[in-house]
């Protein structure tokens, strides 16, 4: 469910994508948000039955989609930022960057026994939400970039 999200996000984020705004971003991450709360709600109430499975089907889309609108948001930025001969080298380190954090799983597993997988999972829901008002901040503080050059396309 998560991978089908991310993919029907992707397709839609380029829709709502304004160069020059974090508008994109600021939608990602509110959805990244609130999928990291739903699944820290899904876990914390394992045992809810019949409605388990739909409410941990619904965090992954949610999240999915999330990823989806911030992977969408920074290749964009990455073509707007690129200079000439740069976009394959940049967008390849991007990538690779956006791709390691398919390792927070891992790293959550690894936490668990400092805490419980809900607190975790909240925790990284305040991680966002602080990335979220860095970057609403920002975006006011620098005023509006000029917009992204015209892009050819291949």
């Amino acid at each position: 469910m998560f991978a089908s999200a991310t993919i029907a996000a992707s397709a839609l984020a380029r829709r709502l994508d304004r160069p020059g705004r974090p508008r994109l971003l600021v939608i990602g991450l509110t959805l990244v948000i609130a999928g990291l709360l739903a699944d820290a709600v899904v876990v914390r109430y394992a045992g809810l039955g019949a409605a388990q499975p739909a409410l941990a089907l619904l965090a992954a889309a949610v999240l999915g989609g999330g990823y989806g609108c911030c992977l969408v948001f920074g290749l964009a930025e990455v073509q707007r930022l690129a200079g000439p001969g740069e976009l394959a080298r940049m967008t390849a380190v991007f990538q690779a960057v956006a791709y390691a954090g398919y390792g927070a799983p891992y790293l959550l597993a690894v936490l668990g026994g400092l805490a419980s997988a809900p607190t975790l999972l909240t925790g990284t829901a305040a991680l966002a939400a602080a990335t979220l008002g860095w970057t609403v901040r920002q975006a006011r503080r620098t005023g509006t970039p000029p917009p992204r050059p015209a892009q050819p396309r291949l």
